[in-house]
């Protein structure tokens, strides 16, 4: 294989680790990290994992909504980053 490296699998571990649900405590024990700064950095999330954890949020009920009413910067901020993961608009 070209431009393999062994180092390459600790970040293929970590991600995979991240993407099997392991909280970044857990990985950066694994790694022998000393902080999760640069866990972090070792794991990375596949665009599936990211449109899932999006996907599984639950739609706020009619009262939920109401209380939130003017907090709808954060909502834009998500469906922008929906569309961005499905390739298209959020709505």
């Amino acid at each position: 294989m070209k431009d393999f490296r062994i180092h390459g699998l600790r970040h293929t571990f970590a991600s995979y680790l991240a993407m099997g649900g392991a909280n970044t405590r857990t990985i950066q024990e694994l790694l022998g990290h000393k902080g999760t700064r640069m866990t972090l950095r070792y794991s990375h999330l596949s665009h599936a994992n990211l449109r899932e954890a999006v996907e599984n949020i639950q739609k706020p009920s009619p009262q939920e909504e109401k209380k939130e009413e003017g907090q709808g910067a954060n909502w834009c901020h998500i469906f922008v980053t929906v569309g961005n993961l499905t390739g298209g608009s959020a709505s």
